[in-house]
């Protein structure tokens, strides 16, 4: 049972003692001012004397204060009672209001007291429930007892069959792992064994399709030197069939000459004067059939930026020998190649001789490194090839350019074949301007310009231009 009633008359007893207190403790700083000012008035007056008789003789202080300070005593007393009533006024007044707020608090208690009454009521029902319910459950705890009991023995049973089934989990377990490192191991050796083959395969991949570039790169050229080789056997057989045509006509008029000296010597003046028309006919034919090798000429010199004809024979030399340096490093790298492919070749055996053994990650890697840098040369090689074609393209572009400017449309797919032709044509007009004959007019402008040339680059040097052939040194 819960205490619900609440005695006012201790709360108000309480309160009404601590509030007496409270003013006694009030009246009592009054009455101590009080005091002290009459104390002060006293060590105020005129005459210390008095205050001293006062002081030292209490019984007779009343008979000798005088009217004044009877009056004013009174007074002071008047005004501390009229101070004191005031406060009474006051506590009055602040008794009222907190009779007031206890009121209020004492009816909050009697609706607080009247809800806790109804909640006493259903708690007294939910006390019955709740007996009902702990017998009940006194019955379930002592068959959940029995039950636990059970749940011991057989506890201890499975206690005892879980360490039996521990100790076979850790053999299992023991045999799992040992198992388990044997398998890793195997499937180890199996995945390294499966590197190298693909590494070996897709070596060998990268080796034939080498393989077959190079083939293929070194047939094509192949092919371009044996057509090379015909058509510069041709142009020697042409030469020298011409070179011997034209030494059977120097001889033919060299002897006609000779059987004709006679009989010339009478139409000397008639044959002069017809030589004389023909030759300037011949000459304004000649100038308009050379014209386009003069402006050629020109243009050349304004190309080239040389006035001097030995300097663009030389010239011509020198691209010439420019291609014989670029064939040389060609050669060179035909050579390289075919070094590489030799050695690839000795690779490819190693690499066989060792497939019938087991297969070791060591060595495929050296192999594969050997590979690595075989490939690496082989695309440094591919380079400069490349290089050294471009160069050559550029030297066939010139010299093509250089055989248009002759106003020679043939095609050759060779450099050798348009530098010889361009030979033939410096020389056939050297040659033409030669062998026409010393008139007056032509002595002053052609004679001295072939001679002049001549001179410069020397005997030896035209001779050697002159009898100059592309397939030697």
């Amino acid at each position: 049972m819960f205490k619900t009633e609440v005695d006012i008359s201790v709360l108000s007893a309480n309160a009404t003692i601590r509030w007496k207190k409270d003013k006694i403790q009030e009246t009592d700083r009054y009455m101590a001012k009080a005091d002290q000012k009459r104390v002060h008035s006293l060590i105020s007056t005129n005459n210390p004397r008095n205050f001293l008789k006062v002081s030292l003789n209490p019984s007779d202080d009343y008979a000798k204060v005088s009217k004044q300070e009877d009056i004013r005593e009174v007074s002071m007393q008047l005004g501390f009672l009229r101070k004191k009533h005031d406060l009474n006024c006051d506590s009055n007044l602040r008794h009222d209001t907190d009779i007031v707020r206890l009121k209020r608090v004492i009816d909050n208690f009697n609706q607080e007291e009247e809800k806790t009454v109804s909640k006493l009521d259903s708690l007294k029902g939910r006390v019955e429930e709740l007996e009902g319910s702990t017998e009940e459950i006194k019955k379930k705890q002592e068959e959940a007892l029995a039950a636990a009991n059970v749940y011991k023995h057989i506890l201890e049973r499975m206690k005892k069959s879980r360490m039996q089934l521990d100790i076979r989990n850790e053999e299992f377990i023991n045999s799992i792992k040992a198992n388990t490192k044997t398998l890793n191991e195997e499937f180890e050796i199996a995945r390294r064994i499966k590197e190298s083959k693909i590494k070996t395969k897709k070596a060998l991949e990268l080796l034939g399709s080498y393989k077959e570039k190079a083939t293929k790169e070194k047939q094509e050229r192949l092919d371009s030197m044996k057509k090379d080789v015909i058509q510069r056997q041709e142009n020697n057989q042409k030469r020298e069939e011409r070179y011997k045509r034209q030494l059977e006509i120097a001889e033919a008029a060299a002897n006609e000459d000779r059987d004709m000296r006679a009989t010339q010597i009478r139409e000397s003046l008639m044959s002069h004067r017809f030589w004389y028309l023909y030759l300037e006919k011949r000459l304004s034919k000649d100038m308009e059939k050379f014209s386009p090798t003069e402006e050629a000429f020109k243009k050349v010199r304004k190309i080239a930026g040389v006035s001097d004809a030995t300097e663009m024979v030389t010239k011509f030399l020198t691209s010439e020998l420019a291609y014989n340096d670029l064939k040389r490093t060609v050669d060179d790298a035909t050579n390289r190649i075919e070094e590489t492919q030799e050695k690839i070749v000795e690779v490819e055996m190693k690499i066989q001789n060792m497939e019938k053994y087991k297969i070791q990650t060591g060595t495929i890697e050296s192999l594969h490194k050997d590979v690595i840098n075989k490939l690496k040369v082989i695309s440094r090689d591919k380079e400069k090839l490349m290089k050294l074609k471009g160069i050559y393209d550029k030297i066939y572009s010139w010299t093509k350019k250089n055989l248009n400017r002759f106003s020679d449309t043939s095609n050759f797919q060779n450099l050798a074949e348009h530098l010889t032709r361009i030979k033939i044509h410096a020389k056939g007009s050297l040659v033409k301007i030669k062998s026409i004959n010393q008139d007056n007019k032509i002595d002053f402008f052609l004679k001295g310009r072939i001679d002049q040339i001549i001179n410069d680059i020397g005997p030896d040097k035209y001779k050697r231009i002159e009898d100059y052939d592309m397939g030697g040194k």
